[in-house]
C-alpha cells in the first residue's frame, strides 16, 4: 500500500500463487494482512453476536434480502432484543451474476455508500446494515483485484478466499455462513472446485477466530422466479407475504438455520431453527423490517411500489410464449443471466451503469407440462429493444424434453 512494491513484482507474485497455491499458514497470514490493510467496524460490546452470510454469486440469488429481516425478527424474540447483529458488506454484480447492492439500489434513494461510522450507527440503532466496500475497508483488496483481473489470476482459490475474508473480517464478526454456488451460472463450474473453495473458506475463517459453515448449492438454474434487480426485490416482498418459490424457500431456510444455530450458541439445533424460521416467515414484523431495511438507508419504498405496479415510462413488459409443447425441463442460469445482462440489467466493468428495471419473471416450474404458445415468462426491457433476434436469444435459455428428467439437489453438501 506504500507503493514500495511495483505492480510488475506484485503480478509475478500473484501468478506464483496461482500456480503453486498456499499452505494453511500462508493463507492465514496473507488473509490477515489483507484485512489489516484497512479498518474494521468497532465493537462496543463483546456480549452480542455478529453474523453474516456470504454468497459466491449466481443468478437470481436474493437470499440476503430475505434473511436479514427474517433473522432479525427471530433473534430479537428468541435470543433477546439486540443480542444478534447483522453487519453486511455486500458486492455488486459483474457480467451475468447479480449483486446484492444493485438489487438494494433499485429502490429509489437507497444509499449503500456509508462510512464505517455511519454503518456502526445503523448497526447500533437497528441491528443491521447493508453497505458496500469503502476505501476504509481492505484497500489492498481493491488494488490487488485490479491486478488479478488484468493478469487472469482471478480463479486462484487462495486469492479468492483472502479477497472474500478480508472484507468479512472487517465486519468484526463472530460467525459466518457461506453459500458456495456451483453450476453453469456460478463462478465455480464443477463440484470439486466448489468443495475446495468451501473447505478453504471455512478453514481460513476458523483460523481467524470465526465460527463458520459452508453450503455448496446448485446454480444450474436461477434461484426463485425472478432475474433482474427490481424484480428480485419484488419477489422477496411477495415471498414474505406468502407467495413463495419452493427452492428459494428451501435455500433461505437452510442458510438461515445455520446462521440462527451459530448465533444461539447451540441453544437451538438445526431442526428447531427450521421450525422457528418457517413460523416467522409470514409475520407482519418481518414484513415491516424488510421495508425498514430500505428506509433506514433513505430508500423510498412507496415510490418503488408505485413503479413496480405501473411500470417505468421507458420500459415495456412482454409475454414470452412457449415455442413448442412439451415438458419444461429447465431454465439455464448462465443463459438467462447473460440475456438480462445484455439488455442492460448487468455490467461488464465496475464503473458501468445498470438498468434496475430490466428483468425476467419465470411463470413455469421445471418439470411442468407446457403447451405451445402458453406464457412461460414475463420480461421487462427498454422500449424498442424487443426484436425477433432478442426473442430467439431468450428462447435459447429454456430447455425442453419429451420425458421427465431428474433434477440435481439444491444443496449438494454442508461443510463445517
Amino acid at each position: 500500500m506504500s507503493g514500495a512494491v511495483p505492480d510488475y513484482q506484485m503480478t509475478a507474485w500473484l501468478m506464483a500463487v496461482c500456480w503453486r497455491g498456499m499452505d494453511s499458514r500462508e493463507q492465514t497470514d496473507w488473509t490477515h494482512l489483507m484485512w489489516k490493510s484497512g479498518k474494521s467496524i468497532p465493537r462496543q460490546s463483546t456480549g452480542d453476536y455478529w453474523i453474516d452470510k456470504h454468497s459466491t454469486g449466481g443468478v437470481g440469488d436474493k437470499t440476503s434480502l430475505i434473511l436479514v429481516p427474517l433473522l432479525r425478527t427471530i433473534t430479537d424474540e428468541c435470543l433477546g432484543k439486540g443480542r444478534v447483529k447483522f453487519p453486511m458488506i455486500s458486492g455488486r454484480g459483474l457480467g451475468h451474476t447479480g449483486g446484492t447492492l444493485d438489487k438494494l439500489e433499485s429502490v429509489p434513494g437507497f444509499s449503500c455508500r456509508l462510512s464505517l461510522q455511519q454503518s456502526s450507527k445503523l448497526l447500533e440503532q437497528h441491528g443491521f446494515f447493508m453497505v458496500g466496500q469503502t476505501d476504509e475497508i481492505a484497500p489492498a483488496d481493491r488494488r490487488i483485484y485490479a491486478l488479478r483481473d488484468a493478469t487472469s489470476t482471478v480463479d486462484s482459490i487462495p486469492l479468492i478466499i483472502s479477497s472474500i475474508l478480508s472484507k468479512k473480517l472487517a465486519e468484526s464478526l463472530n460467525g459466518i455462513v457461506f453459500d458456495v454456488k456451483v453450476g453453469s451460472g456460478a463462478f465455480m463450474k464443477n463440484q470439486s472446485d466448489a468443495t475446495e473453495l468451501a473447505k478453504g473458506l471455512v478453514a481460513a475463517s476458523k483460523h481467524q477466530g470465526l465460527e463458520a459453515v459452508a453450503l455448496v448449492t446448485d446454480m444450474n438454474t436461477p434461484i426463485g422466479t425472478s432475474i433482474g434487480n427490481s424484480v428480485e426485490v419484488w419477489e422477496c416482498w411477495e415471498f414474505l407475504k406468502g407467495q413463495r418459490d419452493s427452492e428459494l424457500e428451501q435455500l433461505v431456510i437452510a442458510l438461515g438455520s445455520h446462521m440462527l444455530s451459530l448465533a444461539s450458541n447451540g441453544k437451538y439445533d438445526l431442526k428447531s431453527c427450521e421450525a422457528l424460521l418457517l413460523e416467522a416467515l409470514s409475520t407482519l414484523k418481518c414484513q415491516r423490517t424488510f421495508v425498514e431495511m430500505f428506509e433506514n438507508q433513505n430508500g423510498d419504498w412507496h415510490e418503488f411500489e408505485k413503479i413496480m405496479a405501473k411500470g417505468s415510462a421507458e420500459h415495456e413488459e412482454i409475454i414470452f410464449r412457449a415455442p413448442q409443447s412439451g415438458l419444461f425441463l429447465s431454465c439455464d442460469a448462465l443463459k438467462i443471466g447473460k440475456w438480462v445482462h445484455q439488455r442492460g440489467g448487468g455490467r461488464n466493468t465496475a464503473s458501468d451503469a445498470i438498468d434496475p428495471w430490466v428483468g425476467a419473471i419465470l411463470l413455469k416450474k421445471c418439470g411442468e407440462k407446457v403447451e405451445k404458445d402458453e406464457p412461460i415468462a414475463r420480461v421487462r426491457l427498454r422500449k424498442g429493444d424487443w426484436s425477433e433476434q432478442v426473442e430467439l436469444q431468450l428462447a435459447e435459455a429454456f430447455q425442453w424434453s419429451a420425458q421427465p428428467s431428474s433434477k440435481k439437489p439444491l444443496i449438494h453438501e454442508v461443510i463445517v
